[in-house]
């Protein structure tokens, strides 16, 4: 879902849409579901990973059309990763209110799909040296983090 957006953002954006639509029509299968299963497992998942690329492909957006996609300055570059982290968080808690904030599963899952997806991206478009190294490991747990935020609390007596 990630895009170079200096050349092609047009095209990465309707390209986009119609992924997140179809995801969009599989939640509301899904959803209507009454298997345990995948309301606790793969529904969290799915709407939890869609929302983190959702929510990273505006922030990316706009900040590689405020600095420019040629040669962006390092601030830029800890802008994104600071983006990252912050969307991994939120795809964390979203998926761990769907599942009903019982298991870090789903939130790990996310965590580990983002990170792939960071991967993608990262061995697609040229990056610096330590924004790869930090991509890599702001995805994982910053998604965790969000699960431990609204995690159910078991009382100990």
């Amino acid at each position: 879902m990630y895009c170079n957006f200096k050349s092609r953002q047009r095209r990465c954006i309707f390209i986009s849409l119609p992924v997140y639509g179809i995801i969009g029509f599989a939640l509301t299968l899904l959803w209507q579901s009454k298997s345990m299963q995948i309301t606790k497992y793969i529904l969290p998942v799915v709407a939890g990973a869609m929302a983190g690329m959702i929510l990273i492909t505006v922030s990316q957006t706009k900040i590689v059309l405020a600095y420019g996609n040629e040669a962006m300055p390092d601030t830029a570059y800890m802008a994104l990763i600071g983006v990252y982290m912050v969307c991994s968080f939120c795809a964390g808690v979203i998926a761990t209110a769907i599942a009903q904030r019982e298991t870090a599963i789903p939130g790990v899952v996310v965590g580990i799909v983002l990170t792939l997806a960071g991967i993608y991206n990262m061995m697609h478009i040229s990056h610096p040296g330590w924004f790869i190294a930090g991509n890599v490991v702001a995805y994982l747990p910053f998604t965790y983090l969000g699960y431990l935020l609204i995690r159910k609390k078991t009382s100990q007596l």
